[in-house]
């Protein structure tokens, strides 16, 4: 008999990294079972969420919708048949969904597609250069008292 730990530890998820709750800070966790349909449905409600409940930026957005456009082409070739859910084929509801998003965006799928992630490195600099820009301490401010050593302060006891 296969202990429940040994069943979880097998498991494996997907994370997506850039798509933490401003709120929370947790990082965000797919399931790696799930289809792309799966998938897709998961990322556009995250996405819906972050731009109409937590007012996302074009910038901040622009990742999940480039991760929507890397499945629309599986979406289309596997689940594109007709659904309940839908009026549409799913692969095309979604390749619709993902237009009008570009559309209010300002975005292209040549844009979504030259996307890339901010390398840790670049995310380092650029928070070091904020760092840099922000004011130094106050001016006015009194120095800091430094302690003398002890045999200075006894050789200036000694001198007449």
């Amino acid at each position: 008999m296969v202990s429940s730990f040994e069943e979880s530890s097998k498991e494996r998820f997907i994370s997506y990294p850039g798509c933490e709750s401003d709120q929370d800070g947790e990082p965000v966790y797919g399931w790696a079972g799930w289809n792309h349909l799966q998938r897709a449905q998961a990322l556009s409600a995250l996405y819906h969420n972050r731009k109409t409940e937590e007012a996302w930026t074009k910038d901040r957005l622009t990742p999940m919708l480039a991760g929507l456009l890397e499945l629309l082409p599986w979406i289309k070739q596997w689940h594109n048949g007709p659904s309940d859910d839908f009026d549409v084929p799913v692969g095309d509801f979604f390749e619709g969904y993902l237009d009008a998003e570009c559309r209010s965006l300002g975005l292209t799928h040549d844009d979504l597609r030259a996307w890339r992630p901010t390398s840790k490195k670049a995310a380092a600099a650029k928070a070091k250069q904020a760092a840099k820009s922000e004011p130094e301490q106050d001016a006015a401010a009194p120095p800091k008292k430094t302690r003398k050593s002890k045999a200075k302060t006894e050789e200036a006891a000694d001198e007449p």
